[in-house]
This record gives C-alpha cells, structure tokens and sequence, in this order.
C-alpha cells in the first residue's frame, strides 16, 4: 500500500498501478480494497487507458463505505473517460451525476462540460444559458468561469455577434488572473479581429 501510494504521489503510474493491482488481490480490509481500486482507477486515467479507468471506476462503485467525494471522482472519470473516447452519451450522463453529487470544482467542471457538449451539438441557446448558470453556481472557480466565458465566445461567434465575442474575450484578459486562459482569450480575440 506504502509503495504504491509513493509511486503514485511521484507521477509514476506505472509502479503505482502494479502496486495497487497487487494489493487489491491481497488486501482483506475494505479500506484498503478502497485505496486499491481508486487507485487504479487514478492511474488507468493519467496512463491514457480510458477503458481501462471507466472499469476501474464502476467497480469503485460497487463497494461499500465509499465516500461522497470517492462516488463524485469515479463518476467524473468515467465521464473524462468517455468524453476521450469519443462517446458523448457516456460523458453527459455521467457529467450530469457529478454535477447532482458535487457542488466543488467537480461540479464546476461538470457543469462547463456540460456546456461544451451542448456547444459541439450545436445547440448554441442552450450552451449560452449553462455557461451563465456555470458563472452564478459556481462564481468562486475562476479556472472554469473563465473557460466557460471562453466558449461562450465561440457561441457569440457561430451566432454572428463578433462584438459581444471581442467583449467577452476582452474581460477575460482584463480580469482573468491565469496567463494560461489569457493567451487563448488573444489568440481567439486576434483571430476575430483579422476576419472582421
């Protein structure tokens, strides 16, 4: 459990993973059957084996004296999981019990995916409203208030409203603190502005 739980906090996922698939096969206590099988799961995501962590996390679910913030992390993996696996179905279901369990940066998040899904299907109205309910739920995440401001954005620019896009990318970089978020907010501010 020790070894894994090291090679796990050094971003060593491979270890970490043998050393939890190992102690679940001997593990008697469920706390440490837990610790086994969020583990994999944790580690089958960061490894990019997206099957793998959504099998991982639907039999987290299954054990008992599993935590609320434990329940709410399996299910945003495998709603991460499906998302990167192409099956939207999986991730909106799975993004919409996260955002029922979590009102914490997992909702946050939950609730911007949700918005994104909606952006991809092209139901623009209804990606609008979530990324302003997104910004009032969830107004102390910045990270996810700023990228919903970003995708609403691109919602402004499908609906042919290029001044309230420049607006909204303004105010991102006027008052977003992550440099990160600000350089996508120029580079979409600056692409708007060559092709108006």
């Amino acid at each position: 459990s020790r070894a894994a739980h090291f090679h796990h906090l050094a971003n060593n996922f491979e270890a970490a993973l043998d050393g939890y698939i190992r102690l679940e096969e001997t593990a008697d206590l469920p706390g440490l059957i837990l610790d086994a099988v969020s583990g994999q799961m944790q580690c089958n995501f960061a490894l990019k084996r997206y099957g793998l962590a959504i099998q991982s996390a639907q039999k987290l679910l299954t054990l008992d004296k599993l935590t609320q913030n434990l329940t709410t992390e399996a299910h945003i993996t495998i709603a991460r999981s499906g998302y990167e696996l192409g099956n939207k179905e999986l991730a909106r279901k799975e993004y919409d019990e996260t955002l029922k369990l979590s009102k914490n940066e997992m909702g946050a998040e939950a609730k911007y995916m949700l918005a994104q899904l909606e952006f991809e299907n092209g139901k623009y109205d209804d990606c609008e409203k979530s990324i302003f309910a997104l910004s009032e739920e969830f107004a102390s995440y910045d990270y996810w208030v700023a990228k919903g401001f970003l995708l609403l954005s691109d919602v402004y620019v499908k609906k042919g409203n290029t001044f309230q896009a420049k607006q909204t990318l303004q105010s991102i970089i006027d008052n977003y603190e992550g440099q990160d978020l600000v350089m996508i907010a120029r580079e979409k501010l600056g692409a708007i502005t060559e092709t108006n």
